[in-house]
């Protein structure tokens, strides 16, 4: 079958061991970031992508980035010690045909390749419904988790639930991109109850013996 996708150009943002989901926000410190990269991610004349690093690489050969990515824009860039905090915007995924550079920027071909809505929205709901339920009884053990379930409650996606709480749990960067990979949004979220699933038997586990 032919593909008539569009091919784009766009600048890259390597992104090291993050949880990248389509239409969501996410934060990220970019602790080395020259002057003429920061206005290429921050200009509004460019398409840039995030992709995944592979596992052990560093971004400075051709083939260290993953095959999958998502178009995004800097919705803010903050000053911070370390280098510059990002909140990035990100929009559909993408699949990446190929990698130039120009000096230390780094440019890929792309064609979109957006998830499959295979979840309705009674079905959408529901997972949600599910989801906090488990995170509910996580957080049931620790001190503060009803304040965390109020910032929960207020997560009305299922990609943007998923990104937020990856953020305290142990996935690692190849599970993280096999969430990215995942083209359909119902299979991304079974795959996403099982690793909360997990980690609430490891949880309750541990206070059992304790």
């Amino acid at each position: 079958m032919e593909d008539n996708r569009t091919v784009m150009n766009g600048i890259v943002l390597a992104l090291e061991d993050t949880m990248i989901l389509p239409h969501t926000t996410i934060l990220f410190m970019l602790e080395e970031l020259g002057s003429v990269y920061r206005n290429y991610l921050e200009g509004n004349g460019t398409e840039k992508v995030a992709v995944p690093l592979k596992p052990g690489k560093d971004g400075s050969g051709d083939d260290d980035l993953q095959n999958t990515g998502v178009r995004f824009r800097v919705k803010s860039a903050q000053e911070m010690d370390k280098g510059v905090l990002l909140q990035l915007e990100t929009m559909d995924r993408v699949h990446i045909e190929s990698v130039s550079r120009v000096g230390r920027i780094v440019y890929a071909d792309f064609v979109e390749d957006p998830d499959k809505d295979d979840l309705d929205e009674a079905m959408h709901e529901q997972m949600l419904h599910y989801l906090k339920d488990i995170v509910q009884g996580i957080s049931s053990h620790f001190r503060g988790g009803e304040e965390y379930m109020k910032l929960l409650n207020n997560v009305r996606d299922i990609n943007s639930m998923i990104v937020w709480l990856s953020r305290y749990m142990r996935i690692g960067a190849e599970e993280k991109y096999e969430y990215l990979k995942t083209d359909s949004l119902r299979e991304r979220s079974l795959r996403f109850m099982d690793d909360l699933l997990k980690q609430k038997e490891a949880v309750d586990w541990n206070i059992e013996i304790n």
